[in-house]
């Protein structure tokens, strides 16, 4: 079915061609470069000492690694797992300074200027980032 006489819609698929080019130009054009972290992002870095007090042997290939930290007055427990969301496979655990008693440094990174993630979490044993 047509709402169109013959010859007389030409005008309304001319009018639509510009339309759709318009939004498809428009659309192309504003795009700068994609980042996909959110962008240029400035963060500040607060570092905090996680002693190791514990290793608890998992299975042949992994333990849970438990840490005490002191960010304020009261004592943080921290748990290899619960921060990585794994167990610490044996080259982790096999590392010198990855004994009981060992510090580690626990960062903890804040988000001063851009679109990325707000808070970030490391804990790094100076041989290894994880």
């Amino acid at each position: 079915m047509s709402f169109c006489r013959i010859g007389s819609c030409q005008g309304r698929s001319t009018i639509m061609a510009v339309v759709w080019a318009t939004l498809l130009l428009n659309s192309c054009a504003n795009r700068g470069p994609e980042n996909i972290d959110g962008g240029d992002c400035h963060y500040t870095t607060h570092h905090y000492a996680a002693k190791v007090v514990a290793i608890q042997e998992i299975d042949s290939l992994l333990s849970e690694m438990v840490f005490v930290m002191h960010r304020s007055s009261i004592p943080e427990t921290l748990y290899y797992s619960m921060e990585f969301g794994s167990f610490a496979h044996d080259s982790i655990t096999a590392l010198p300074n990855a004994a009981v008693g060992s510090e580690w440094d626990y960062q903890h990174r804040q988000l001063i200027s851009g679109a990325c993630t707000p808070d970030i979490f490391v804990l790094t044993n100076g041989d290894t980032a994880e």
